[in-house]
């Protein structure tokens, strides 16, 4: 070989194993990003994962100041309401006094709403369940904490109900025999049922069912509210009740606060 075409050779060998390594230098430097993307995805789900648990400790812990329960409150989070919500229908109640509070889902609600009942020295919650034991349970927790004066827990079985979905097709809402037998003037309702496996516009009937029933200005409070069936629903009730304030909270799984502004 002359030395022209050494000297080629060598070249040609030295620039693909230049664009060999260049390659693998970039398929390193993605691989690279991908990692780093990802634990730094981890570590802001970590970050607010543990600030998360924070805020909802301290916040039962201002919660339990606040309420001076007479025995143990029942677990929270998961599928009971967070402390956060909790603290949230405390201020609510605080701020508005309201005489006459309807819930629709038994539970720790019903309990830290009859503690600032009779902390505030009148009113009454009305809870209604489709539940039978659930509702048998709150009750038996009512009488433990001596609150069975403040709270009515009710069971209306899950019926096929004159309110319609997306589809057509009729949502599965409380007996209308039990919600039409509510007495008027409610300031409150807290929305925290049916159950989400009822379909995403199951609690959408709250809002309808009840607006002859509200005060002037009575608030909703409507738990989940990050869900997408829980957005459905308070877009269905801004068209229906145009006039209606809205405000989110941001609570562990999301609430949204309307005030009807009849």
């Amino acid at each position: 070989m002359t030395p022209t075409g050494w000297m080629i050779a060598v070249f040609m060998t030295t620039l693909v194993a230049l664009v060999v390594v260049i390659r693998q230098q970039h398929r390193l430097r993605k691989a690279q990003k991908r990692i780093l993307s990802r634990l730094a995805d981890q570590r802001s789900a970590g970050v607010y994962h543990d600030l998360n648990e924070y805020r909802q400790l301290t916040t039962f812990q201002q919660l339990h100041a606040y309420l001076r329960p007479r025995f143990i409150l029942p677990p929270m989070r998961d599928w009971a309401i967070s402390p956060d919500f909790a603290v949230l229908l405390v201020r609510l109640i605080e701020d508005r006094r309201p005489k006459r509070i309807v819930e629709f889902g038994s539970g720790n609600s019903t309990l830290v709403c009859a503690y600032c009942l009779e902390r505030l020295g009148g009113g009454e919650i009305i809870s209604i369940d489709h539940d039978p034991q659930f509702a048998a349970r709150t009750r038996d927790e009512l009488s433990r904490h001596h609150l069975g004066a403040w709270a009515d827990v009710r069971v209306a079985e899950l019926k096929s109900s004159a309110y319609l979905d997306d589809e057509g097709q009729p949502i599965a809402w409380y007996d209308s025999a039990v919600v039409d037998r509510l007495p008027g003037d409610i300031d409150m309702v807290i929305v925290d049922g049916p159950p989400a496996a009822g379909g995403p516009l199951v609690r959408s009937p709250a809002l309808p069912a009840l607006s002859e029933r509200l005060t002037h200005a009575a608030v909703l409070v409507l738990d989940d509210a990050d869900r997408p069936g829980e957005q459905a629903t308070l877009a269905r009730w801004r068209e229906a009740f145009p006039s209606m304030d809205l405000a989110f909270e941001a609570t562990e799984k999301g609430a949204a606060v309307v005030t009807v502004n009849r």
